[in-house]
């Protein structure tokens, strides 16, 4: 099983993502693999590890 995180890009950015499938923004939190690529625009100040967006079904903590 691969491993995935949730990234957000920093204010201002517009990330790329790795498959060429579209680009990451500040708006909303996307799954993507936790691979090189994604792990160096995190070191680089592009991307920001975040949260799973939740939905309203989810139970409040």
């Amino acid at each position: 099983m691969t491993k995935t995180m949730f990234v957000i890009a920093a204010e201002g950015l517009s990330v790329p993502r790795h498959d060429g499938r579209g680009r990451i923004t500040a708006h909303r939190a996307v799954e993507v693999p936790d691979n090189a690529y994604y792990r160096r625009r995190m070191a680089d100040g592009d991307l920001i590890r975040a949260e799973p967006a939740r939905s309203p079904q989810d139970p409040q903590e």
